[in-house]
């Protein structure tokens, strides 16, 4: 019976979860569910549009109301009170016009600020680059987070990867009973 150490075990799991990770199923997978993840958190901008648009009616409509009041009195001081509570709403007005052209950028900003692909494919090369660097525990541990289970078997090693939160299907792995993956790597176990 051949025996396999551990940290062979690990490079070789490690070696095929990179592989799986840069085929163009995976990458679109991570960069939905991230830009979901993403989405998820923002706040609702049409909803927010909509409400300052309809406070900035509303004052608008209250500034008209007030010239009509300027324009139609009769004494001096009640002109004054009118052109102040003028002045107060047309500050009202600016201040929730410049409201909706800060939310305006701020959307601008967050949908410019999407992930796509190629993001993705520089993270995972930064997360290959510095994995051999890290201390065995820790590259154990991030191993023994992603893989539910190594079968080793006289000609391949099988690996059955956690339930990532989205399918994959690829030549290289099938879609597991429950979610998760097998990934049936084949390599010279044998000899």
């Amino acid at each position: 019976m051949t025996s396999i150490p551990a940290v062979e075990v690990d490079r070789l799991v490690i070696r095929e979860l990179k592989n799986l990770a840069k085929t163009p199923e995976v990458i679109q997978a991570l960069v939905d569910k991230a830009n979901q993840d993403f989405k998820k958190d923002r706040p609702n901008y049409q909803e927010a549009l909509f409400s300052l648009k309809k406070r900035l009616d509303g004052v608008t409509t209250k500034v008209d109301r007030i010239m009509d009041e300027i324009l139609s009195s009769k004494s001096s001081d009640e002109r004054e009170m009118w052109i102040s509570k003028s002045s107060r709403l047309h500050a009202e007005k600016q201040e929730v016009e410049q409201q909706i052209q800060n939310l305006r950028q701020r959307e601008d900003q967050e949908a410019s600020a999407e992930l796509n692909g190629d993001a993705i494919v520089q993270a995972l090369e930064q997360f290959e680059m510095k994995f051999e660097s890290l201390p065995l525990a820790s590259r154990r541990g991030l191993v023994t987070s992603m893989i539910e289970r190594i079968e080793v078997t006289k000609n391949e090693l099988v690996l059955n990867i956690k339930n990532p939160g989205f399918s994959v299907t690829c030549e290289s792995a099938t879609p597991r009973h429950g979610g998760g993956l097998n990934l049936a790597y084949r390599d010279k176990l044998a000899e």
